[in-house]
């Protein structure tokens, strides 16, 4: 056996999934990224929860409770697709691990019939599912529920499920003719459902503990071998058995027992006789820790993967997954994303008007539906203008609170700060679209123009300018709360005007601004967010706007907003 890395928090809880213990001990102190990372939440808290509830705080539990309870979303939407497909005949069966043993899964794989894909994707669009204009392609549906309750289904057909994965014999592998039912749910028989589990283990390039557990179970409960064989294309039964090897020596450290299947004797015999298998599965599990990452392993998949690639853009992705798999990944997302539709979504108002609160969650929740998004702070600040700032403090010992007392700088500051902008723009901005990720700029040009207006800086000619140049939103919030409760929500706003050196009352700097957002949202026909509304009901409505937005984006881009 290798030296297994697990401290004794970790111990505690791989002992809690311990087959042959009734009794485990929680650990004083939650190992709560190891558990995320070996996608253990749904399990753990299916099985423990009431205890680990009694032991640790709420904010230990958190993110664990949040994927659980994601599992649990997923799969009561399984049920009502399922029930759904089936009152329209469409033959199907899903592909997700929770089903079965409750390990956390991302999306579902939701195979169909070729003939039937179309009809599949009208079921999924009326219980709400719509496709994210992502890398993942035209049929990766996406349903939020809340913040933290979302379901992928990747719908595919059975000719795409079989092309996928590539190590199968197409005209001998049976999907959706040899499905069976868990839980009222159609899943792949145990034989499919074990080569696809060791391919997705190869293809991810990382071993979690859940992984082991599911393969395990199959192992345990497959029966027909000679189907196994049968069914994958020759030349890949031998990394299949290695990689088979290989998760019952990461079971064996675990647990201290092997997995009971014929399958580990055939695998054991292969290592046996040759010697360059036997060398690379005893080095690889020298040394042990979870989620399992050996570079050998993968190089040695992707190895054959590459000899057996048919098609350059195939060797490609085999080649750079050899060499760096996040660098394989991040090419791969440049390639996708570089012509996809960008959405520009700004949020101006006053300070505790709830901008950044809002932007922020925002970015979190489209990043979790697989939409890339971006934070983006729209503040203006100097950049071209800077020299010019310099010079005036040094010759006139003046700061920009003091510049309208200029004739010729109220003329002609609104056209330097132009230049600013269209900087800030591009490399605070644009550089994220032009990635085609959703960014949701904190403060815009509205920000500045109501800035400018306060200043006594404002001019209506080079402001049409920098709007003609500055691109519209295609989605724009101006926020509104009174002066008195922005005092109360934000407390640094006298701490920022005390240092830019700013002498006035907070309160009338607070009116006044207001009051300039109301002009700019009159003048632009903006509708103005009444932000002392009920803080998650006000969310939920701007989250459901923003989604409306993106998923109609290049349909209409006059600007649009919601209204009190």
């Amino acid at each position: 056996m290798g030296k297994l890395l697990l401290s004794k928090e970790k111990r505690n809880i791989v002992d809690i999934f311990n087959p042959d213990k009734s009794e485990y001990q929680l650990p004083e102190n939650l190992p709560v990224d190891f558990i995320i990372n070996n996608n253990l939440c749904f399990s753990l808290y299916n099985k423990v929860c009431s205890e680990l509830a009694s032991k640790f705080n709420s904010e230990e539990l958190e993110p664990i409770c949040r994927k659980a309870k994601s599992m649990e979303f997923s799969i009561n939407e399984l049920h009502i697709i399922s029930r759904a497909f089936e009152e329209k005949g469409i033959n199907h069966l899903h592909l997700f691990k929770a089903i079965e043993s409750q390990c956390d899964s991302t999306d579902v794989d939701a195979v169909v019939e070729d003939k039937q894909i179309e009809k599949a994707r009208k079921v999924l669009e009326s219980l709400g599912y719509f496709v994210p204009h992502s890398l993942y392609g035209k049929d990766f549906f996406v349903k939020s529920k809340g913040s933290d309750e979302i379901c992928y289904i990747d719908l595919i057909t059975e000719k795409e499920f079989k092309r996928y994965h590539y190590i199968f014999n197409e005209g001998k592998i049976r999907i959706l003719s040899n499905i069976r039912k868990i839980n009222g749910l159609h899943v792949p028989s145990i034989e499919d459902d074990l080569v696809i589990s060791i391919l997705r283990t190869i293809e991810k390039n990382q071993i979690p503990i859940c992984t082991v557990l599911h393969i395990s179970y199959l192992l345990e409960n497959c029966r027909d071998i000679n189907y196994i064989k049968n069914c994958i294309k020759r030349g890949w039964y031998t990394p299949l058995l290695h990689s088979i090897y290989v998760v019952n020596a990461l079971y064996k450290n675990l647990f201290g027992k092997e997995i009971q299947s014929p399958l580990i004797s055939i695998a054991k015999k292969i290592h046996e006789k040759s010697k360059i298998l036997g060398f690379l599965a005893k080095k690889e599990t020298k040394k042990i820790k979870f989620p399992f990452d050996s570079k050998i392993f993968f190089s040695f998949s992707h190895t054959y993967e590459l000899l057996n690639a048919k098609g350059r853009i195939k060797k490609f992705k085999a080649i750079v997954k050899i060499i760096s798999p996040s660098v394989a990944n991040r090419i791969l997302q440049l390639i996708s994303f570089s012509h996809k539709k960008s959405t520009l979504i700004t949020l101006s108002g006053i300070d505790g008007t709830g901008k950044s609160t809002n932007a922020t969650k925002l970015v979190r929740r489209f990043n979790k539906m697989n939409i890339p998004s971006q934070y983006a702070l729209g503040l203006w600040s100097p950049k071209v203008s800077y020299p010019l700032m310099g010079a005036l403090y040094l010759l006139k010992g003046w700061r920009r609170k003091d510049y309208h007392k200029s004739k010729i700088l109220r003329k002609v500051w609104n056209y330097v700060v132009i230049l600013d902008y269209l900087y800030i723009y591009l490399f605070r901005i644009k550089r994220h679209l032009f990635a085609g990720k959703t960014v949701f700029a904190d403060k815009y040009v509205y920000d500045l123009i109501a800035t400018l207006m306060r200043d006594g800086l404002y001019n209506e000619r080079a402001t049409k300018i920098m709007l003609k140049l500055i691109p519209q939103p295609d989605l724009v919030f101006i926020f509104d709360i009174p002066e008195e409760v922005s005092d109360l929500r934000k407390d640094d706003t006298q701490e920022w005007l005390d240092r830019l050196r700013i002498d006035q009352d907070l309160r009338e700097y607070l009116k006044i601004m207001r009051e300039n957002y109301k002009k700019i949202a009159k003048s632009l026909d903006i509708p103005i967010i009444d932000a002392t509304k009920e803080w998650n009901e006000l969310h939920e409505a701007i989250f459901n706007k923003v989604l409306v937005t993106y998923k109609n984006r290049g349909v209409n881009k006059k600007m649009k907003s919601i209204g009190n």
